[in-house]
């Protein structure tokens, strides 16, 4: 059996933070908006219920790091293809992509 101290799983995460990182920002820009929403509700719903085992929800892999790094490649797409007007985004044409 192979098991990794601390410091090498903390490294592999940080590794397999940075591909997910890379995977999500590959997605469509709608379709990691709504991923991003339904991680959100998810979370959400699971600590409003209480009933969330706490490694699966805080843990290193956990639904609530998962949902970070969705956010964080969601605003490195938004901040490469998108700009902030008046409180709306809107692409580089100036169309409205989200209310």
């Amino acid at each position: 059996m192979n098991i990794m101290s601390d410091s090498e799983y903390q490294e592999f995460r940080k590794k397999q933070d940075l591909v997910m990182i890379d995977t999500y920002k590959a997605m469509p820009l709608e379709e990691l908006i709504q991923l991003v929403d339904e991680s959100s509700s998810f979370v959400q719903g699971q600590l409003e219920w209480g009933g969330f085992d706490h490694d699966d929800m805080y843990g290193p892999a956990g639904h609530v790091r998962t949902l970070e790094l969705q956010r964080r490649a969601l605003n490195e797409v938004r901040g490469r293809l998108l700009r902030l007007e008046h409180g709306r985004w809107v692409n580089l044409n100036g169309k409205l992509v989200q209310d």
